[in-house]
């Protein structure tokens, strides 16, 4: 059995890009196991996420190698997604941004209920499942400008392997421009 945590764990994230404490409040975690795959596969808990994230110190090089390395080749080819970019750069990369989404995990299959990364004008919301014994991941991301046409910017659809899955893209920067290739 995993131990109750009498304050809540901050995760302090530093690097050359971000700053910031996210900490997760009301956190209870459970397992048990002779192995570490038995362990994962027993995990239980929930637990809600608050804090704030800085991206300030980000390059904008950094960023758009960053969308390059998630999106390869297709993102050259797109210019529409010179907005989605631009989007981003405004909303996350000038003040700190407020981190906040909640989690649950039951027999070691990570459920992230609408996690939130608020920006100016933006919002980066993700949701999915982890199975973190299998090593597989259903997930959603939508970046959303907060004052634009209804419906999500961009849409990037997770499923496979994690490290290693299938990306499934969407949204209003592609259809502008004729959808995916």
């Amino acid at each position: 059995m995993l131990p109750s945590l009498a304050s809540p764990p901050t995760i302090a994230v530093c690097g050359a890009a971000t700053s910031g404490i996210v900490r997760a409040s009301t956190s209870t975690w459970s397992g048990a196991g002779a192995s570490a795959r038995e362990l994962v596969s027993s995990l239980e808990g929930r637990g809600e996420l608050r804090g704030g994230l800085s991206f300030a110190d980000a390059s904008v090089p950094e960023l758009e190698a960053a969308i390059d390395g998630l999106l390869g080749d297709f993102a050259r080819k797109v210019g529409a997604l010179a907005r989605v970019v631009e989007t981003a750069e405004r909303a996350f990369l000038q003040d700190e941004s407020e981190v906040s989404g909640s989690f649950g995990v039951a027999e070691g299959v990570l459920q992230l209920v609408d996690l939130r990364l608020v920006g100016e004008g933006a919002l980066l919301r993700a949701s999915g499942r982890f199975d973190l014994a299998r090593w597989r991941v259903d997930g959603l991301v939508e970046l959303i400008e907060v004052d634009g046409p209804e419906g999500a910017l961009l849409e990037v659809g997770l499923a496979g392997r994690i490290g290693d899955p299938d990306i499934k893209l969407r949204g209003r920067a592609l259809s502008a421009s004729g959808g995916a290739p």
